[in-house]
């Protein structure tokens, strides 16, 4: 990677602001780190190369994605409490709200790469991108509800294509550009499909699982432009097998499969975000929102605009 870019982003690392908000959060004081950088940037670089962190335990409002270029640290857990051990080229990925601390007591130098969203930009813009996985959606959705989350995951991933990525958001973001944000939102998205894809494939184990199990997984991850003919298509079936198998294992039709996905994506959206009836439609899939709205009442027996009704009753004071 960029070595000299990498530098003199990390020289900014004393000067943001690190000034802890305390707030009461579940009966009790905690400290939560606000937004880092100016208040109109919607995502940010944030690097940190020294030899000693000692961070005290808080949250923070947005989302973040760190990559350890170098060195060893841990991450401190307060539930369950435990330490993590990070090492070369581990990801961690951590929800708003999410409470942790970096701990390094080694005196080794280390270098962490995080890239820093908006959690409000972060749902609108980039989580439509990358909402393929149904578990990975409900996980990176889940903080627009809660005010506090001891969710994330990390693991190791050495990837050249990952390290690429990194160096053009750090050089965007080292930029006088105009059009510098709007780049490293793009650059995100690749960056984090790459990472959840490669955290995916680990945890699928797809030479043990049942043709069955693919075909569902398959439909989950493919919801929004998937029909029957062209899940038969990428399995090498006759679409009228796969519609007896699918039938046979789960009780359900593949329209109900299909229908079930789709409406567990909008039942999130719609109660955990303030996209439009209309946007939600269309990343779902439909041409049209009547057809959106039809699906809907048909699945939960009321029509998605009850589901506003309902928000803005709950926000009045």
């Amino acid at each position: 990677m960029n070595l000299e870019n990498i530098k003199l982003v990390a020289e900014e690392f004393d000067r943001l602001n690190w000034n802890f908000k305390s707030e009461y959060i579940n009966g009790h004081e905690e400290l939560v780190s606000q937004w880092l950088g100016k208040p109109d940037e919607d995502i940010m670089v944030c690097i940190y190369d020294g030899n000693s962190i000692n961070e005290p335990y808080h949250r923070q409002d947005f989302f973040f994605f760190n990559y350890t270029l170098k060195g060893h640290y841990y991450i401190y857990n307060n539930s369950p409490k435990k330490l993590i051990a990070v090492t070369p080229y581990d990801i961690h990925i951590a929800q708003p709200f999410n409470g942790y601390a970096l701990i390094n007591k080694n005196k080794e130098e280390f270098i962490v790469i995080g890239i820093l969203i908006k959690k409000e930009v972060f749902i609108k813009e980039l989580l439509p991108s990358i909402s393929s996985n149904l578990n990975m959606f409900k996980f990176l959705l889940d903080p627009s509800t809660k005010n506090t989350s001891n969710a994330s995951f990390h693991f190791n991933f050495q990837s050249k294509a990952l390290e690429a990525i990194l160096d053009l958001i750090i050089s965007a973001y080292l930029s006088k550009s105009n059009k510098r944000i709007e780049l490293m939102k793009s650059l995100a998205v690749s960056f984090l499909l790459i990472v959840f894809d490669e955290y995916n494939s680990r945890n699928k184990k797809a030479k043990n699982r049942t043709l069955i199990d693919q075909l569902l997984s398959y439909i989950a991850c493919n919801s929004n432009n998937v029909s029957l003919e062209i899940l038969a298509s990428h399995f090498g079936y006759h679409p009228n097998y796969i519609s007896k198998l699918i039938h046979e294992k789960t009780g359900k039709s593949f329209k109900q499969l299909l229908l079930k996905e789709k409406m567990e994506r909008a039942d999130i959206l719609l109660k955990n975000t303030d996209m439009s009836i209309d946007s939600i439609s269309t990343m779902l899939g439909y041409n049209d929102t009547s057809s959106f709205y039809k699906a809907y009442k048909k699945q939960f027996g009321k029509t998605p605009r009850h589901i506003g009704l309902s928000k803005t009753k709950e926000s009045r004071p």
